[in-house]
């Protein structure tokens, strides 16, 4: 990079470590050429305003026509098609930016490049291949001697691990992510690492551990102006607290609502929504229930991308379940095999692998309830089939585990039906709440 550049670069840096995206946004406005209208699409990238960015993006192309420049300037293109949605044009432009960093030997091009290649293949649910993108990734940013470089490799390559069932591995991983990100003393980076230890502390249930681990996003993104991170921060914020304090938990219930309706953005609404389902879920009184599957519908049914509101759908699960306890009317079972079959949908269009086979675990579990027990098995049968395929070692084991507990189950569900028992008593009996309350913690993501 010629030392203009350079020079011009690192007068927006200080502001870049301290999230402070607002103040980059007017000292990029202010100035002239290429590294300023870069740095303009950089901020506007990072307070959520995608929209913004994208129209400035494709209107600045004649700045960024020299190859260096233009292989970082396509990177933030399919970053920005990515977050867009348009996986497609992402991919177009990621895999372009990797060619010409490779050209001009540009390794910070070549490593961003190849790492968000490997989100969009882990978002399809095509973990090996993602793993394989971020060890690339990973390799590149070595060369580069930039220690903050290797926080998103090495971050992802935990949650690969992770999901796989490497658990000890991907610890290593994330704490060698966390170590460089407290040593290089960058908020930025300490909030992108500590969001995937999120997931290991939600998961355990470690809700103290969750807590410190959420809490750095939501004060960083609220210094940075970021409202639609705020807003998903505060979704974790919510989560935690009603394990801990619910009173709190309002707080900032009361908080996200303010954001959302000072915000047009349908992210931030669904986020407002389906924490206040979840609030009122965890009340004792009917009322407040009934208020949160009617929530949990409108989550559902919204105009979002479907993985978004996928993590609704075992939460009003669980509460057509109790309906369907309290009143045995098989309208409510019906709905439940609609939403069953619409987690298992929007799976499968997102290439969601771990929720195709979780959304198949809660459809056995109903059909062994119903004395189907030869449907339920072979619908277990499958989803063991797709974990192996798919390497997902800790969801194979899972349903090993599920088969097992059907064999038990078996027994004692023939029983109850050679004793006329109702589908609500044989419910009763059986753990399906408890494993859809599992399932639960496996849909939560911070943005």
């Amino acid at each position: 990079m010629p030392l203009d550049d350079e020079l011009s670069v690192n007068k927006y840096l200080p502001f870049q470590k301290e999230g402070r995206y607002k103040e980059i946004l007017d000292l990029a406005i202010s100035q002239e050429g290429k590294v300023s209208r870069y740095w303009e699409i950089t901020a506007l990238l990072n307070l959520g305003r995608y929209d913004d960015a994208l129209e400035k993006g494709l209107s600045y192309g004649e700045y960024f026509k020299e190859g260096e420049w233009e292989a970082l300037y396509f990177e933030k293109l399919g970053t920005l098609y990515y977050y867009k949605t348009e996986t497609q044009l992402a991919l177009k432009y990621l895999e372009e930016s990797h060619k010409l960093g490779l050209e001009h030997n540009n390794l910070e091009s070549i490593h961003r490049s190849l790492f968000l290649i490997g989100v969009i293949h882990a978002e399809r649910g095509d973990l090996d291949k993602a793993l394989d993108y971020y060890m690339q990734s990973l390799s590149y940013t070595k060369k580069t001697g930039d220690e903050k470089s290797s926080i998103g490799p090495l971050s992802n390559i935990g949650f690969m691990l992770f999901l796989r069932g490497e658990i000890d591995e991907a610890e290593e991983y994330f704490q060698q992510s966390v170590d460089i990100a407290n040593k290089l003393g960058d908020n930025r980076l300490i909030v992108y690492s500590k969001c995937f230890q999120w997931n290991n502390y939600y998961l355990k249930g470690d809700w103290d551990g969750a807590a410190d681990c959420v809490l750095p996003g939501y004060n960083y993104y609220r210094e940075a102006g970021n409202q639609v991170s705020v807003a998903s921060y505060l979704e974790g914020l919510i989560i935690v607290e009603l394990q801990r304090d619910r009173e709190r938990a309002k707080q900032y219930l009361d908080e996200l609502e303010k954001i959302e309706k000072s915000e047009s953005n349908l992210r931030v609404t669904i986020h407002f929504k389906l924490s206040s389902a979840l609030y009122y879920k965890s009340s004792k009184r009917n009322k407040d229930k009934v208020r949160s599957e009617l929530l949990l519908t409108e989550v559902i049914n919204s105009d979002i991308r479907s993985d978004y509101y996928i993590n609704a759908i075992p939460h009003l699960i669980e509460l057509l379940l109790i309906e369907y306890k309290t009143y045995g009317e098989m309208e409510v079972l019906e709905e439940i095999y609609k939403y069953i079959d619409i987690m298992d949908k929007s799976a499968k269009e997102n290439s969601l692998y771990p929720q195709i086979i979780k959304s198949q675990a809660i459809k056995s579990q109903l059909k062994v309830i119903e004395g189907k027990f030869e449907e339920a098995e072979k619908i277990l049968e499958i989803s063991k089939q797709l974990a192996k395929e798919k390497n997902l070692k800790t969801l194979h084991q899972e349903v090993v585990d599920a088969q097992n507990n059907i064999i038990k189950e078996v027994q004692e569900m023939k029983i109850l039906i050679q004793k006329n028992a109702s589908i609500v008593q044989r419910i009763e009996k059986s753990s399906i709440i408890e494993y859809i309350k599992t399932v639960q913690k496996t849909f939560v993501q911070l943005d």
